[in-house]
């Protein structure tokens, strides 16, 4: 069962405190339950991907994860490692998504991967009502979205993800993304000159502020800052219109004014992911490390108590910059098929990435994994530590 790579039998997605998910593309038939430590799961292995979250585990333990047949014949496992929780009581819980792409229908850098037949309500809609209502199964007492909620900023999709969003009751505070940011003056936006894409002719096209407003949301200023048990929440947009890249150099005085200013830890939230490299070697470009680094110089010295996170990529990574961790989390969906949850303590924070379970979500994300010639199925996941960790702040 490998924690990095896409492959055909089971991967320990996700672990948690007490909790490991466990997902596949296929299962031999006669497997009848995952054995993980003194604890069993019952599954039903079809004949396509699924997951299992297996619960009740104890915390910080190294167990073995195993398969079984249902007459208890051994078929192979792993070793996989609970967290260990970050000192304190649990405090706050909540989650992002970001990359939704409401309205896209078909995927890869070319656009070649659709369902066929083609339904009626497209993947990209699926994976966002699956996501929505797992955080709201978990548990998460707020939604916070990183952007990049639309593919082309159409009021029908705009006015869906609100109707997604009532039906959880999950408070919610959310940015644009650059598919979000289409241009209004007559001039095309950059998918219709990067890719020759045009949404003209499938609805109405409006602002990212009009369409947040349609969802019953507010985009209230370039950043938003949300006191929540344990933690500042700042949600900033880092978008130029008609741009796919980002920049956060107009915004960062507001951004480490708040980060000063915190009672105490301070968790970021951008659309674009911060770059390491002067010079992009990667796509899609993000926020230029030059810039990046000068952020996260003044952020740590603000706050060394400090989580920053975004999307744009699609991919799982976990770096450290000084005191503060920064991650990239990736789409509800395409390959994962993802959303993190956080789960605040009064010594630390923890994050947990799942893979979205819902069978009609798990058989199109994993089919997503062949693009990009089959390597999206290895980029994107990143490693298991990646996805999941527990990090203990530092004393101020």
């Amino acid at each position: 069962m490998g924690a990095h790579l896409r492959r055909p039998g089971p991967t320990v997605f996700a672990v948690d405190r007490d909790a490991i998910q466990v997902t596949w593309s296929r299962l031999s038939p006669d497997v009848a339950r995952v054995q993980v430590g003194d604890v069993a799961a019952a599954l039903t292995p079809g004949d396509g991907p699924g997951s299992v979250v297996v619960t009740g585990l104890p915390a910080g333990s190294l167990l073995d994860v195993r398969l079984e047949t249902a007459r208890g014949a051994d078929r192979g496992g792993v070793p996989a490692h609970t967290l260990s929780p970050p000192p304190g009581p649990e405090l706050f819980r909540f989650a992002t998504i970001s990359d939704l792409h409401l309205g896209e229908r078909r995927f890869g850098y070319l656009s070649t991967i659709g369902e066929h037949p083609e339904p009626d309500e497209p993947y990209s809609v699926r994976a966002a009502e699956a996501a929505i209502e797992e955080i709201a199964a978990w548990g998460g007492q707020l939604l916070v979205v990183k952007g990049d909620i639309t593919v082309d900023s159409m009021a029908h999709d705009w006015e869906r993800f609100g109707r997604m969003l009532g039906a959880s009751g999950l408070p919610t505070i959310a940015t644009a993304g650059n598919h979000d940011r289409v241009t209004h003056d007559g001039e095309p936006g950059w998918r219709q000159r990067i890719i020759g894409e045009s949404p003209r002719g499938r609805g109405s096209e409006v602002t990212a502020e009009e369409g947040l407003h349609l969802a019953g949301l507010d985009l209230a200023g370039p950043v938003q800052v949300r006191d929540v048990p344990g933690l500042r929440i700042v949600l900033a947009d880092t978008t130029v219109p008609g741009h796919r890249s980002g920049q956060i150099e107009s915004i960062a005085d507001d951004i480490v004014e708040a980060l000063a200013t915190a009672p105490g830890a301070a968790f970021v939230a951008l659309h674009h992911q911060l770059m390491t490299t002067s010079f992009p070697t990667y796509i899609p470009v993000g926020i230029r490390g030059d810039e990046s680094r000068a952020f996260l110089d003044r952020a740590v010295a603000a706050n060394p108590a400090l989580l920053v996170t975004s999307g744009h990529t699609h991919r799982h990574r976990r770096r450290r910059h000084g005191t503060a961790v920064v991650t990239e989390v990736g789409s509800p969906k395409d390959f994962p098929g993802s959303w993190a949850g956080y789960v605040v303590h009064e010594g630390g924070i923890r994050q947990v990435v799942r893979r979205i379970a819902r069978p009609d979500v798990l058989r199109w994300t994993d089919r997503s994994a062949d693009a990009a010639l089959g390597l999206w199925g290895h980029w994107s996941p990143g490693a298991l530590d990646d996805r999941c960790f527990a990090h203990t702040w530092p004393t101020r």
